[in-house]
């Protein structure tokens, strides 16, 4: 009787142990496919939002405080106003293309793109700057000149 109860005791242990590491490992992937998908690289994205215009798609990207540089504006302003002042302008100037000419990485968690805007007949540079921190990236600098 003794021998089943330890045996019976031993089981439960390892039954908890098992289920404490399933239970770990759920949290772990599902954890897992939540950084991933925050730190997945948003420049697709923006790159569809310029091209459509979508300014509060690029602007839910942009950090608390943006460096923005715009025919017109140009300052450190908050995320909120950066977006009015980027519906703004693609009021005055439609998107009707974007093309991403480089992009790269650097060590300190930074990453950019550089593209050219097309509206109407215009055209613009557009330069983005990004920072990583805990698995999300936000637009820091967003720079548009008229070519």
């Amino acid at each position: 009787m003794i021998y089943v109860l330890r045996s019976l005791n031993s089981n439960l242990f390892v039954i908890k142990r098992l289920s404490v590491a399933f239970l770990v490992l759920g949290f772990v992937l599902i954890g897992a496919e939540s950084i991933q998908a925050q730190g997945k690289d948003i420049i697709a994205e923006v790159e569809k939002a310029l091209t459509a215009g979508n300014s509060q798609l690029i602007s839910s990207y942009f950090s608390d405080h943006v460096n923005l540089s715009l025919p017109g504006a140009d300052g450190v302003y908050s995320k909120e106003q950066a977006g009015v002042i980027l519906k703004e302008f693609f009021k005055r100037h439609k998107p009707t293309q974007f093309k991403i000419t480089h992009k790269g990485k650097s060590g300190e968690g930074a990453s950019y793109f550089v593209g050219a805007l097309t509206c109407g007949s215009q055209k613009f540079s557009l330069y983005v700057l990004m920072h990583n921190a805990a698995n999300k990236s936000t637009i820091k600098q967003f720079q548009v000149e008229e070519d």
